[in-house]
């Protein structure tokens, strides 16, 4: 039997696991699509998405976790610090997606699907990458969005700086 003071620790354990490994806690996500106030608009191709910005570890790890629905031009782009081979999975993700792979100077270099709930990493052919970019699957190929289409690296400038950052870090 556990006395108040085993209990208290273990309830402050359990907290500050379900803190450290954030996969594992009930969601309070929403599931509608990306906010207005959080989305931004920028150029890729003939195409002007509504993107959802990943610049800390904590947002990169969510992702787009326990998205039920997202809107047709939605999605979420993710920046690092230093490029390199990226992998993602789709642990806790509903949606079927693709990722677009891009390199610093912003140009788009592979595309591939990630499937809902698989735990598979999909990982990028080149260790270059600096930022990449989740969308509805289906929708590079829907809207001619192909290997060398070119980010408007001027908007996600501004967007980076709007969210109180500095665009250097990402080797803007």
């Amino acid at each position: 039997m556990l006395t108040v003071a085993g209990k208290l620790r273990f309830l402050c354990t359990l907290a500050l696991m379900a803190a450290a490994f954030p996969g594992c806690a009930p969601e309070a996500q929403t599931a509608d699509p990306v906010p207005a106030s959080t989305a931004f608009a920028i150029a890729l191709g003939e195409k002007t998405p509504q993107l959802e910005l990943a610049l800390t570890d904590m947002q990169r790890m969510r992702g787009l976790m326990h998205r039920e629905k997202m809107g047709a031009d939605n999605g979420m782009l993710f920046l690092f610090e230093q490029p390199n081979r990226q992998s993602f999975w789709m642990k806790n993700t509903p949606l079927p997606l693709d990722i677009g792979f891009f390199t610093r100077d912003g140009v788009l270099r592979e595309v591939k699907p990630l499937e809902p709930f698989d735990l598979t990493g999909v990982q990028s052919q080149r260790d270059d990458i600096a930022f990449c970019l989740e969308m509805h699957h289906g929708w590079f190929a829907k809207n001619n969005i192909e290997a060398g289409a070119q980010l408007d690296l001027d908007a996600l400038r501004k967007a980076v700086r709007d969210r109180a950052m500095n665009p250097a870090v990402f080797g803007l």
